[in-house]
């Protein structure tokens, strides 16, 4: 992914486009995407053990890809929020 950011030219449109933003707040914010997601890895196991299939497994997979971009814009609109009430932000 850095390899491509550094190759293709910075006002690509496609680079800006609406389909990568949850990729890009997730990249924003990656140390609470990366420990919500080890998180949700052990309830995604305990899942499957219980429910084995390949239809559990694809239904997890994308749960598991829902919940992460929430996460991510989730922690994005937490961290707007000191500035639109006129805090200062620490």
């Amino acid at each position: 992914m850095v390899v491509l950011l550094r190759v293709l030219p910075p006002d690509l449109p496609r680079r800006t486009s609406k389909w990568l933003r949850p990729l890009i707040l997730c990249g924003q914010r990656s140390l609470r995407v990366l420990c919500f997601g080890v998180l949700l890895s052990f309830a995604a196991h305990w899942i499957l053990v219980q429910i084995a299939g390949v239809v559990a497994q694809m239904r997890v997979s994308v749960l598991g890809i829902v919940l992460l971009v929430g996460i991510g814009w989730i922690a994005t609109l937490y961290r707007g929020l000191p500035i639109l009430l006129g805090r200062k932000r620490v």
